[in-house]
């Protein structure tokens, strides 16, 4: 679904549940019979209001998962992104929300899993710049992160910008965050461990079930095809950097 379409049937929403607040939205939508998961996808922070962080807290078809994207961890860069905000706002926006679902989730769904979004290599970015970054990945903490080398897109204003960063640079600092990434994210999953969750299983491949659980954590295990499509109940025997291994159970 493209930006237009998206943001069409979002305002669609608004206008059938007469909505006025994004949160009241997710309000409304919870509400709805049935059993499903509601995820909101790579939102800007600044659209965050307290308000919205309480309701999306106590509603419980939230599922305990949120990209909140970054860009960068450092301030120079976050502005000349066009960001429209500073590291330390989004860190106590994080704050917030972690402190929201402590207060209203119970067992694992205390812990709302965040992932970010992060460009290496920026127009601009210097060594320092960078470290700014990984400092607040090791501070934060995220579940997953996206990362990827900056690449200009025609007729962009990053495209026209000087002190461009050289890509064995750009190689380099992306490696160095993945395996920062890939350490923290197997830190993370090790809560899941022993652990019975919900999974919405969604492909077979190579003889095994792959689906999401609600923190959106990737789990294998074996099973059926008739599963696929379906939620399943599965017991968490092993932990990856970027998944969890559980066993089916009945």
């Amino acid at each position: 679904m493209n930006n237009f379409s998206s943001s069409y049937l979002f305002f669609s929403f608004l206008k059938i549940f007469r909505c006025r607040h994004f949160g009241d939205l997710v309000k409304e939508i919870n509400n709805i019979e049935g059993k499903f998961w509601l995820r909101i996808n790579s939102p800007h922070p600044m659209n965050f209001s307290d308000k919205t962080i309480k309701i999306l807290a106590q509603s419980l078809k939230f599922a305990p998962y949120l990209n909140l994207p970054l860009q960068s961890g450092d301030d120079l860069i976050l502005k000349k992104m066009n960001r429209n905000y500073t590291v330390a706002e989004y860190k106590k926006l994080i704050k917030k929300i972690k402190t929201a679902f402590k207060k209203y989730r119970q067992g694992l769904e205390k812990n709302i899993a965040i992932s970010t979004d992060i460009i290496v290599g920026f127009p601009g970015e210097k060594e320092k710049n960078f470290e700014n970054t990984k400092k607040i990945l090791q501070e934060i903490k995220f579940d997953n992160v996206y990362l990827a080398k900056f690449s200009p897109r025609p007729k962009t204003a990053a495209e026209k910008m000087k002190d461009k960063v050289p890509e064995d640079e750009k190689e380099r600092r992306y490696q160095e965050l993945m395996k920062l990434v890939s350490k923290i994210s197997f830190q993370k999953n090790l809560k899941f461990l022993g652990k019975e969750i919900q999974v919405l299983v969604i492909e077979k491949k190579k003889n095994f079930l792959f689906g999401k659980s609600r923190h959106f954590k990737t789990v294998k295990f074996e099973g059926k095809d008739s599963l696929i499509g379906k939620f399943a109940n599965v017991k968490i025997s092993g932990v990856q950097d970027f998944g969890l291994i559980g066993q089916l159970k009945k």
